[in-house]
């Protein structure tokens, strides 16, 4: 079940943007908690949805912050989590009207509770989408204060899309970005949010080289970079998309439909960890998700990849930049590398910067 409530044509400009546009690059800021705005991005400035106390970090929550890889999302998060103590309901960002609302069904088999999206307009291009909300608090087409009541939890989960941006992660061939919330937040809220992360997140965990629920010492900005391959040639790091196996059927039992690989140096530490996951869960032989740590210990072409719980696999692999989209081929057995690459070698190519379903289904791996 999927209904969907709209004003005016759900083909209007207020997710997908109005009209195509070229990408016009941003430079990322390295060592940053949160990234500069281009002069170009909306102006619209956001406060956050639930007073700062009831936001749980630490292990036993964590904000699952913007292009982390964390929770089985092996393509990085074009949205954000939220985790709230019970009982808080949500606010709006910003003064807006609200575009849609989304059923996307009972939240498990048999329940008579169902999922709903929440989609908020805030104008000068600038559009919000309350995730996984149990209980609406609002009407199609109510109009909206910063402030106002939203959603009844059971998290603060969002998605923010900026149409006057084309850089990361696109919309589609005719919108703007996605963009991470805590960019956007007016400043008093920004530097409440940063002081008390950094004094229960980054000091307390990250500097021991520890996680914190959602959070991770290897993407522990606010705001992070997604990992595409163009922005880190010469090395095996990116994310990775399977093309010679799985995907429409049974899944490999080898490899991995979707894998991203990190290579990161920071304050903290250097990280060579992996996330891997099959894209459909729900098909017989699915490997669900997994994380790995690499070394590369006999040099160029090899890898150690070690899966949690799960024997050392020894790895071959090829790295070829001269199409349009780089490839990796690789290889990977327990115990010993295998003598050369061969026909049962893994195919990886880079994704692209759209939303990974758009992206598997224009390499014809999805309906």
């Amino acid at each position: 079940m999927f209904a969907v409530l709209c004003m005016g044509s759900c083909k209007s400009g207020v997710v997908d943007g109005p009209t195509a546009s070229a990408v016009k690059p941003f430079g990322w800021v390295d060592g940053v908690m949160t990234q500069p705005l281009p002069s170009w991005a909306s102006p619209v400035r956001l406060a956050l949805p639930v007073p700062l106390a009831s936001i749980v970090l630490g292990p036993a929550g964590g904000l699952g912050a913007f292009g982390g890889h964390q929770g089985g999302h092996t393509e990085g998060l074009n949205h954000v989590w939220i985790p709230t103590t019970s009982g808080a309901a949500v606010r709006s960002w910003a003064d807006g009207t609200v575009a849609r609302i989304d059923d996307t069904g009972p939240i498990s088999s048999g329940s008579s509770v169902h999922e709903y999206f929440v989609t908020v307009d805030y104008g000068n291009g600038l559009v919000g989408k309350h995730l996984d909300v149990n209980n609406v608090m609002v009407t199609l087409g109510q109009k909206v204060k910063q402030g106002d009541l939203i959603v009844g939890g059971p998290s603060a989960e969002f998605m923010l899309i900026d149409n006057s941006r084309t850089d990361g992660e696109r919309t589609g061939p005719n919108g703007g970005s996605y963009v991470s919330p805590f960019d956007y937040l007016r400043e008093s809220d920004k530097t409440a949010l940063l002081a008390r992360f950094q004094a229960e997140v980054t000091n307390t965990w990250f500097v021991t080289g520890k996680s914190a629920g959602n959070s991770r010492p290897w993407e522990p900005a606010l705001t992070n970079p997604s990992l595409f391959h163009d922005r880190q040639k010469g090395t095996v790091a990116g994310e990775w998309i399977l093309t010679n196996k799985g995907w429409h059927s049974t899944p490999d039992p080898s490899y991995y439909d979707l894998m991203t690989i990190f290579d990161v140096t920071n304050t903290f530490g250097h990280w060579q960890r992996v996330e891997a996951g099959d894209h459909d869960w729900s098909l017989p032989g699915n490997k669900n998700n997994s994380s790995a740590t690499w070394s590369s210990p006999d040099g160029p072409g090899t890898m150690i990849v070690t899966f949690t719980g799960q024997p050392a696999m020894y790895a071959r692999y090829a790295l070829d930049e001269s199409g349009t989209r780089a490839k990796l081929t690789i290889e990977w057995k327990a115990g010993a590398y295998p003598p050369a690459l061969t026909s049962a070698a893994a195919i990886y190519v880079t994704r692209s910067a759209t939303y990974l379903g758009a992206d598997a289904a224009m390499l014809g791996l999805v309906p």
